[in-house]
């Protein structure tokens, strides 16, 4: 089926006689004080360029074979699915404790204002943008921990150990502990 664009010079409006009887046209208008009217009934195309205005007040601009559009379509649609794919399987995987070690990871790769990273969403699309998959929290961490192949994971595992924030090692310490701790200091 052939979409066909009809376009007229001015705002338009017109009846035609068809196959099934009379037909009222309103074109659309547009920016400029054109008008447009797009139309894939065969009957109504066959009307309208048979009409004694066609070629004068309005004009065919464009014909549209729907059925190779639907197949362009797919076949652009299909291209961008494997494109995001492949952008996928090449991203960097990386999880890490806390919003905090996501943060300063980003900010020593890739040198940016730490003012520009201040919630966990602008964290995972900064670094989404630099392709890297970033996943942040504990639950992240176990998993990365669970999957010990991974060269990734290893590096995450690193970033951890070296920039953990201090509150969250402490509150996993004993009470008895952090008195011995303290005692050692004041020493």
């Amino acid at each position: 089926m052939l979409l066909k664009t009809y376009i007229a010079l001015s705002d338009l409006s017109l009846t035609v006689k068809t196959n099934k009887g009379h037909r009222h046209i309103k074109f659309n208008p547009m920016t400029g004080g054109q008008s447009m009217f797009q139309t894939n009934d065969e009957d109504v195309q066959n009307a309208l360029e048979a009409d004694s205005w066609f070629g004068d007040r309005f004009f065919l601009k464009e014909t549209i074979d729907e059925q190779k559009e639907k197949e362009r379509q797919r076949k652009i649609d299909a291209a961008i699915k494997k494109a995001t794919k492949k952008k996928e399987q090449q991203m960097e995987k990386l999880a890490f404790a806390s919003v905090t070690d996501a943060k300063k990871y980003l900010v020593d790769k890739f040198e940016v204002s730490r003012t520009m990273l201040r919630s966990k969403a602008e964290i995972l699309a900064f670094a989404e943008e630099h392709g890297i998959s970033m996943t942040i929290g504990k639950a992240a961490m176990a998993a990365a921990n669970e999957d010990a192949g991974s060269e990734d994971n290893a590096e995450a595992t690193d970033n951890e150990d070296a920039g953990a924030d201090e509150d969250a090692s402490e509150e996993e310490e004993d009470p008895e502990d952090e008195e011995e701790d303290e005692e050692s200091e004041e020493e």
